[in-house]
């Protein structure tokens, strides 16, 4: 891996460990103070887009993760797992791709969860 793409890396690991800090806070999330049971439509989707938000950025944490701790291994020679021959540049590159695709489909998920609540939509039909 070109040492400018390390140094990405380990920023971008900064920078998403605090995003998912503040995402996974439960005292951020929508309808905090009231009965899950409770919440009207609306609250109970955002409070589901949230939790799934913070979800979805732990695990992109934990991917980048992957990708530096297989940089450092193969820097200090210490043996790693097989990579089916993949290459790190590779594996970024299929992230990238794979993160695309969650918020693609996230972004289409909360259109229709909102035209349901407001009354728009069955659910039923994709966008």
């Amino acid at each position: 891996m070109r040492p400018e793409t390390y140094a990405q890396l380990k920023k971008v690991s900064d920078e998403l460990a605090d995003v998912a800090l503040i995402e996974a806070d439960p005292k951020r999330w929508p309808g905090v103070d009231k009965d899950p049971n409770g919440l009207d439509r609306t609250t109970a989707v955002q409070r589901y887009w949230a939790k799934k938000h913070a979800g979805t950025t732990l695990s992109l944490l934990v991917r980048v993760h992957s990708l530096i701790d297989i940089t450092e291994r193969r820097a200090l020679g210490e043996p790693h797992p097989p990579d089916d021959g993949e290459d790190v540049e590779q594996l970024i590159a299929d992230s990238r791709r794979e993160v695309d695709a969650v918020f693609k489909r996230m972004d289409e998920d909360t259109r229709r969860a909102l035209d349901i609540s407001l009354g728009q939509g069955s659910g039923r039909e994709r966008p």
